[in-house]
């Protein structure tokens, strides 16, 4: 699918090339979805008619459609170069204690609240029972409530947040929100966008990464709590 968009593209470049020579603006994000599928729309035309087609379109859709192909070309080249990290599962061997040892007591200590990962390797985390408060819809802190506006907050590997693990479409700060910037398919801070560092297969930061160690990590709650 990608290698017919990009074919596509080319396509369009040759006709639209002799009467735009370069764009003029940024199109709103909102409008990038139009624009792909009018792209998706011109590729499949024959060469005669796409030519009769693109001189229809008004100045602003051909400057963005432009900057869409650049961005496109830009996002397939960094994704082609970018080679993923050979996984190798952890093995752990623990030494039997001598008959002679005893346990000591264990003292009391701090430790993080109940934490998760959100990752595409197999062999990373424990699946989540669909009753727990931290993915059962009528908690406010589950991840598939479509009202609540709290939830875990989600960190990259490398401390930057990204955002809420909620179902809410309005939250601005909910993963679920196309057009807030940890939501929108065209972030940088988004998981869902498959060509950031964060929602790239190719990334180690990525939470699509089947072979990643270091995936985001969803934190709840006071990550400072007492326990005896």
């Amino acid at each position: 699918m990608r290698v017919m968009r990009f074919f596509a593209a080319a396509l369009f470049m040759a006709a639209v090339v002799p009467s735009v020579t370069q764009a003029q603006s940024v199109p709103a994000a909102a409008d990038v979805p139009r624009l792909l599928k009018l792209l998706d729309q011109l590729g499949r035309l024959p060469s005669s008619q796409m030519q009769a087609a693109v001189g229809q379109l008004s100045q602003s859709d051909k400057d963005g459609l432009i900057w869409v192909i650049r961005a496109l070309d830009a996002q397939s080249a960094s994704a082609s170069s970018y080679q993923a990290p050979t996984y190798t599962p952890p093995s752990y061997s623990v030494p039997s204690p001598p008959s002679y040892y005893t346990p000591a007591p264990t003292p009391r200590q701090y430790q993080y609240q109940p934490s998760t990962v959100i990752t595409a390797n197999p062999y990373l985390g424990t699946p989540i029972p669909k009753y727990d408060s931290r993915v059962n819809e009528y908690s406010p802190t589950g991840a598939n409530n479509p009202y609540t506006t709290n939830g875990g907050k989600i960190y990259g590997s490398d401390g930057t947040y990204l955002g809420k693990l909620n179902a809410n479409p309005y939250d601005p700060e909910s993963v679920a929100n196309p057009y807030g910037k940890y939501g929108s398919p065209y972030s940088p801070t988004s998981i869902r966008n498959p060509y950031s560092t964060y929602g790239s297969p190719y990334s180690s930061k990525s939470a699509t990464n089947p072979y990643t160690t270091t995936p985001p990590r969803v934190i709840y709650g006071d990550t400072t709590r007492y326990r005896r």
